[in-house]
């Protein structure tokens, strides 16, 4: 089924049947909360609030698995957020990242990754990029794509869901939240701080406006531990890269943004030079593997599946 293609009407939401009906993005998400769980077992007293986080993700993992058995919903909004709302986890599962990643300890690896670093760039691209490019209106330029990064998600899957292309906008949800999912675990996996952390901020130039909003949210919303690989670099990509697949006029826009948000991770000091790299080789490759994904869980007998 080509990915614009509306499904039959009859593949809709919570066909009704003995057994319960997942979307390949329900088992997507019930895998990674599964996952979550075995690593807060792990992890024991490391974890903060253990059993509290126990309960939680228990509790999401019953919620998740009771979806299936749901019958259709018949308001508007309630189909959305049936099929929308793992996308609306994704906040919670990234700030997660950090309290999963205390299982093996406080430890973390930027030295290990700023080795790589000096390896592929013979420095560090966070310390010098803005150095060797100090024009205010670049520095303005490339945090505006780092903030304008937070509309990619919902602007394209918006526009496909209110578009009516209910089939292209679940192969591209199942693809954006397989990508964000697999850099979550690289993220409990392998925590690496970033420059942010553990380096001086750098003076970049600007006329006042987009550096400071992107300040104002790192302070307020990132979680320790997220550097490598590049999430916003990888998420960026694979979004740019089923706009594309699915022929959305948004599809230069993504496209740009995604390339200015590669080189604004680094230059805005966020990220170390390789954390960029494996986002952009995660994005491409998880962005190409995502519809794949999508489509073998769909033969699994899910709604997508007719």
């Amino acid at each position: 089924m080509a990915l614009g293609t509306a499904l039959p009407a009859r593949t809709d939401l919570g066909r009704s049947g003995k057994r319960p009906r997942y979307h390949p993005l329900d088992q997507i998400t019930l895998a990674y909360v599964t996952a979550s769980i075995v690593i807060l077992l792990i992890g024991g007293a490391r974890i903060p609030h253990q059993s509290t986080e126990l309960l939680l993700h228990g509790l999401l993992l019953l919620a998740l698995g009771l979806i299936g058995w749901l019958p259709s919903p018949r308001h508007p909004l309630l189909r959305f957020l049936r099929e929308a709302y793992p996308l609306l986890l994704l906040g919670w599962f990234y700030r997660e990242t950090a309290i999963l990643s205390r299982a093996w300890g406080d430890q973390y690896h930027d030295p290990m990754i700023l080795d790589w670093d000096h390896a592929l760039f013979g420095g560090h691209p966070h310390v010098w990029l803005h150095h060797v490019f100090p024009a205010a209106w670049l520095s303005e330029l490339l945090h505006a794509c780092y903030l304008l990064y937070i509309l990619m998600v919902p602007g394209l899957t918006l526009t496909l869901y209110f578009g009516g292309r209910l089939q292209a906008f679940r192969v591209t949800a199942t693809t954006i939240v397989f990508t964000f999912l697999v850099c979550y675990l690289g993220f409990v996996l392998l925590p690496v701080k970033g420059p942010w952390y553990t380096f001086a901020h750098p003076e970049v130039r600007s006329f006042g406006i987009f550096p400071p909003l992107v300040w104002g949210m790192l302070e307020r919303g990132a979680a320790v531990g997220a550097a490598f690989p590049s999430s916003h670099v990888a998420a960026s990509t694979a979004v740019a890269m089923m706009a594309r697949r699915a022929g959305s006029p948004l599809a230069w826009v993504m496209i740009s943004l995604a390339v200015g948000i590669f080189f604004a991770t680094v230059y805005g000091g966020f990220h170390y030079g390789v954390d960029a790299v494996a986002g952009l080789v995660a994005g491409l490759t998880l962005g190409a593997l995502g519809p794949r994904v999508h489509l073998a869980l769909s033969r699994d007998g899910g709604p997508d599946s007719a």
